[in-house]
């Protein structure tokens, strides 16, 4: 025999044209579909992993080369001075007390450009959001 497949069921060999198992009669053709509908999941499989595998490549690649994606003209520049309220301060301080002033939260909302603050006192504000201030490390005041 030249053209051979097996039987699933029982294991003989089968002419490549035969439609039933000589054997144990049954449906070679339903057995080559499924073989077929299975060897297809199996190729999805793969195929889904590689696109994942690919989709992450990409995003590394993409954040290794071009950064976290924030636009340079939105990226933090550091003025010398700031406003906090009613009063100017040097971005430079490394200590700050803002104790009984009065303040909002949007009148600290430049607290954030004091890159170098390290200890921050907001004793007797109204202060709600303190997103600003979440780079330094003593904060008094906070709830």
């Amino acid at each position: 025999m030249t053209n051979e497949k097996l039987c699933k069921n029982c294991g003989i060999v089968q002419d490549d044209d035969a439609r039933h198992c000589i054997e144990c009669g049954a449906n070679l053709e339903q057995q080559a579909n499924e073989h077929r509908t299975i060897q297809k999941r199996k190729m999805m499989k793969i195929i889904a992993v590689l696109v994942a595998v690919i989709i992450v490549a990409v995003g590394i690649w993409r954040i290794f080369f071009f950064g976290s994606g924030v636009p340079e003209s939105e990226s933090l520049i550091i003025p010398e001075s700031v406003i906090i309220g009613i009063d100017r301060f040097e971005t430079s301080l490394t200590e700050l007390s803002l104790w009984r002033r009065d303040l909002y939260d949007e009148d600290i909302v430049n607290l954030r450009y004091m890159v170098n603050l390290r200890e921050l006192n907001l004793t007797g504000n109204h202060i709600t959001d303190w997103s600003p201030v979440a780079h330094v490390l003593s904060v008094y005041g906070r709830p």
